[in-house]
């Protein structure tokens, strides 16, 4: 299962949805594109993102952090002739958290193979208080 897939997934069942035409880097015909901004020999290598190069943007009064990207002069979100791209690679972004990719890269582990908390990119990029609920509305 390759991440877009993953992504989905589990998008669609947290939302309930399925009917809706999404695409992930260069597909045409979705209605909505998310930009694919992650090398695919990132996770091929099992690198590690560098936590100083991560872009923060605003959407909604909530900073989110998106991991894969060169640059910050883009909107969030564009809508062009009645579609919607997704400017920066939440997907790419998404599945590093979602699949505890930091946990798999770090060779600091403890006893039990895991890494310390202070080791963690939630902990790096200070995002453990957030309130997530809030991304959820």
């Amino acid at each position: 299962m390759n991440i877009f897939t993953f992504f989905l997934n589990n998008y669609r069942l947290y939302y309930d949805i399925d009917h809706i035409s999404i695409g992930y880097g260069d597909v045409e015909q979705s209605r909505i594109r998310i930009a694919k901004n992650a090398r695919d020999d990132f996770w091929d290598k099992k690198l590690d993102v560098d936590p100083q190069k991560v872009i923060w943007k605003k959407w909604n009064g909530i900073d989110i952090p998106f991991l894969f990207e060169q640059n910050d002069r883009s909107e969030i979100i564009t809508h062009v002739d009645g579609n919607i791209t997704i400017n920066y690679d939440i997907v790419a972004s998404a599945f590093y958290f979602l699949s505890g990719w930091n946990e798999l890269v770090n060779p600091d582990k403890d006893e039990y193979g895991r890494i310390n908390f202070g080791q963690s990119m939630i902990k790096k990029l200070n995002i453990a208080s957030s309130n997530t609920k809030q991304f959820l509305r």
